[in-house]
């Protein structure tokens, strides 16, 4: 699919992928509440308690009944993305730019026999070990589809106003058949768009290039001058797990106390099978009659080695076409062990829909598992 006029070469490389980064999120808050951590869904922390120099905790307000209370903590850890700097510093405007990345979703528009392809734009991006031409763009196998991305457009303001807008999706279909003018992209073929806000990286926000590629831990004892409070910065998922090791390392050390060994180096609720071979084995024996083998695949990649349950759970069917007993298998699991507490918090980032189509037709069945399984 890439035009072959000024092609010199090609590189390929190796890298991982996830079906769903609001489920893995989700595993996330499970994996820590089952180490001993008190995780409160639909709270936020409106500001933060000071007590004579130092951060004592936060105020903070529940988001399904309003009421507000406080959480008072020793040290404070500051990992709100990029509201950060409005919990630190209330008062100013927000002080950094941000990149806006926006990525969309299409039918399969060409065969990529299970690869991803990276293909250069006309946007220099200094910072690429490819080449020193345009930015690297991607289109990659994502269940069923393909995902296109990434934008790099400059945002100032507040991150709660940033949307999605037509224009932004127009600008990047016309930046995507630009550069494979033979594929025919255009906005009819785009079924879905996601996108978010990155950190900028000021030593290139002049160039083609802005997002940073590091994460920071800012101790606010001298900036603005409140003590035990830590900000974190990041960008990529891929080093989280490390990141939260040094930032919760830190935290002891502002205790006075030794770190302990630290315990997340491991797999996550639903990690612990030994191939997939051999987990998809144990789903085909536990799903019921007129299910198909995509169904149960895809199943045991969202759920791991929670999926069996979840199968077997479901009510058998003759239709193949028929996904509804499966949701609310999976919407059922969400409200029981999942901490869903609304329709859009179970159909959005538990069930993983695919398309918007999706999610509105799981909707009421999101509703009567909630009704089921109050929480």
């Amino acid at each position: 699919a890439i035009p072959a006029d000024g092609l010199t070469g090609a590189a390929l490389f190796y890298d991982g992928m996830m079906l769903s980064c609001e489920r893995l999120c989700a595993l996330f808050a499970r994996a820590a509440a089952a180490a001993g951590a008190c995780c409160a869904n639909h709270v936020e922390a409106s500001s933060l308690i000071l007590e004579e120099g130092r951060a004592a905790g936060a105020e903070a307000r529940d988001l399904l009944s309003g009421r507000r209370f406080a959480i008072r903590a020793r040290v404070v850890a500051n990992v709100t993305g990029p509201w950060a700097n409005r919990l630190v510093y209330p008062d100013r405007p927000f002080p950094k730019a941000f990149s806006a990345g926006l990525q969309i979703v299409t039918a399969p528009l060409f065969e990529t026999s299970g690869l991803g392809v990276a293909f250069t734009s006309r946007q220099e991006d200094p910072d690429s070990r490819m080449s020193r031409g345009g930015r690297h763009l991607f289109a990659v196998p994502w269940r069923g589809r393909l995902t296109w991305g990434t934008t790099d457009t400059l945002y100032e303001g507040d991150p709660a106003d940033w949307r999605i807008t037509t224009r932004d999706i127009e600008a990047f279909v016309r930046e995507l058949d630009a550069c494979l003018p033979d594929r025919g992209i255009d906005m009819g073929a785009v079924q879905h768009a996601f996108g978010g806000l990155r950190p900028v990286d000021e030593r290139n926000l002049m160039t083609g290039s802005q997002v940073s590629r590091r994460y920071e831990i800012f101790d606010h004892a001298n900036d603005p001058g409140i003590g035990n409070l830590f900000s974190m910065i990041g960008v990529k998922f891929t080093v989280g797990r490390s990141m939260a090791e040094k930032l919760v390392d830190l935290v002891f050390g502002k205790l006075g106390r030794k770190p302990p060994r630290c315990r997340t180096q491991t797999t996550l609720p639903g990690g612990d099978f030994e191939t997939f071979e051999k987990l998809v084995t144990l789903c085909r024996t536990a799903a019921p009659r007129g299910m198909t083998e995509p169904e149960i695949e895809e199943t045991a990649r969202l759920y791991g080695s929670e999926a069996p349950a979840i199968l077997s759970s479901c009510r058998p069917t003759e239709d193949p076409f028929d996904r509804l007993g499966l949701i609310a298998a999976r919407a059922a699991h969400g409200v029981k062990h999942e901490g869903a507490a609304t329709v859009d918090d179970l159909v959005q980032r538990r069930l993983a829909p695919v398309v918007p189509g999706d999610a509105l037709q799981w909707r009421a069945i999101a509703a009567q598992a909630l009704d089921r399984a109050p929480v």
